[in-house]
């Protein structure tokens, strides 16, 4: 709820609930939450999977049974008893000489304290050289607390991208190779396919920007998020309003035209 506020109050007129109630249920055994309802529009649920995370359904949706989870053997060693980055064991060094200590600890404060309402931060980890040197939370937040990614899954998702194009199933420099919306008469020349993996991974496709012009949650990513439709078409419906590589855009959609072709490159399902 806490990270949800700012978007529930600006973007949708209030919150539809809280943890005391309101038009939300949370059903802890199935693990599910459904927001919704009566002046709130349709139920939309998202149901926690393993090995997922938290799936959120289409409008009306509410069979988690079809919903996909993944399993792997659990680790011979708890990670309370290995060393980071691996595990949660933190050494105990002194700050490095060339720290500045008061300056970190201001740094830390504003970070927890700036008087913004679209920025909350939860949690705060400052890595130097290799070594933990800074670790903050939040009240009621600790290590163990499951949050959402947001976009720190774009620096898990590149991670990915490192291994494929390393391996040589994916190339940074060649056509993303997937079907654009609404196709034209000859989609062999069509200008989008001269889009490359490196274009989205620098957000600089030349498509018509969507997020970054407050429509992120009217026609954008967002939709991926709160509406139940697929960003799958969405991100593919944009057209080319510049050359491919001229001009930085921060755009969410060009980060998941890159997971889609990563999707194709693995194999679909």
């Amino acid at each position: 709820m806490q990270e949800l506020t700012y978007l529930s109050s600006s973007r949708f007129g209030g919150a539809v609930g809280d943890v005391n109630g309101g038009e939300c249920v949370v059903d802890h055994t199935n693990r599910v939450v459904a927001v919704g309802g009566e002046a709130s529009g349709p139920i939309i649920h998202a149901a926690f999977r393993r090995g997922v995370g938290c799936v959120v359904m289409a409008p009306g949706q509410s069979d988690i049974k079809q919903l996909p989870e993944f399993t792997l053997p659990g680790v011979n060693e708890s990670a309370a008893i290995i060393p980071w980055p691996n595990g949660d064991v933190k050494e105990n060094r002194p700050l490095p000489g060339n720290i500045d200590k008061r300056a970190l600890l201001a740094a830390s404060d504003w970070a927890f304290h700036r008087n913004t309402p679209e920025q909350d931060t939860l949690s705060l980890i400052v890595v130097y050289k290799g070594h933990i040197i800074h670790e903050q939370y939040a009240d009621g937040i600790t290590r163990l607390t499951r949050t959402r990614t947001w976009s720190v899954a774009k620096s898990i998702a590149v991670t990915l991208f490192g291994l494929l194009v390393d391996k040589g199933d994916m190339s940074l420099d060649q056509s993303l190779g997937f079907e654009w919306y609404p196709s034209v008469e000859n989609p062999q020349n069509d200008p989008r396919n001269e889009i490359t993996l490196r274009h989205v991974l620098n957000m600089s496709s030349g498509l018509y920007s969507v997020d970054s012009s407050g429509m992120e949650y009217a026609i954008g990513s967002g939709l991926a998020y709160w509406a139940g439709k697929s960003s799958i078409e969405g991100m593919r419906e944009r057209g080319l309003i510049r050359a491919p590589g001229t001009f930085w855009d921060y755009e969410n959609y060009d980060t998941l035209l890159a997971v889609y072709a990563m999707k194709q490159a693995l194999g679909g399902g």
